[in-house]
């Protein structure tokens, strides 16, 4: 991505957050995305330079506000089954307000260049490596019986998409 206006930029990413939740990546078009933000499609590429690079950063951006939020949630003083509850509610709500978005983390990232899936997946990992130090922080103090943090953690943010993807 250029540099450039920041509020234009926003509503670029917000155009082509709303094509691709409608249309799909492939069923959305620079002229369609450009359409919806109310751009002529030349004026898109001064921006964004592919259709993947407004796809790349609608999810870095996704993840980025989904993983500093759960950190705010999981770094607040309680006990590990409270940092818990709130880090499923965190996410679970995040399912409900921006099931769209999650959705689009969840389906259209496959459409990425390998190398671009690749910085998608480590933030993915980071997210899911917070969870998981909630889950083993619980175990290490005897606050929880002894299982897989990896497991609980994937079993908590499945069943929280499930709901985006299944509703």
């Amino acid at each position: 991505m250029r540099k450039g206006d920041e509020r234009r930029v926003t509503e670029l990413l917000q155009a082509a957050a709303t094509a691709f939740t409608r249309w799909g990546y492939h069923g959305a078009s620079m002229r369609s995305i450009a359409e919806e933000a109310g751009f002529v499609k030349g004026n898109l590429y001064y921006y964004f330079e592919s259709k993947e690079e407004l796809l790349l950063s609608i999810l870095l951006n996704t993840l980025d506000h989904l993983t500093s939020a759960l950190e705010e949630v999981v770094e607040r003083r309680g006990t590990p089954a409270q940092r818990l509850q709130r880090a499923i509610k965190h996410h679970a709500a995040f399912a409900a307000s921006h099931g769209g978005l999650l959705a689009l983390v969840l389906q259209e990232g496959r459409h990425l260049s390998s190398a671009h899936r690749a910085l998608v997946e480590r933030k993915q990992e980071e997210y899911m490596s917070l969870l998981e130090g909630v889950f083993r922080a619980g175990v290490v103090k005897g606050h929880f019986i002894p299982f897989d943090p990896r497991l609980a953690a994937a079993a908590v943010v499945g069943t929280c998409n499930h709901m985006v993807l299944h509703e």
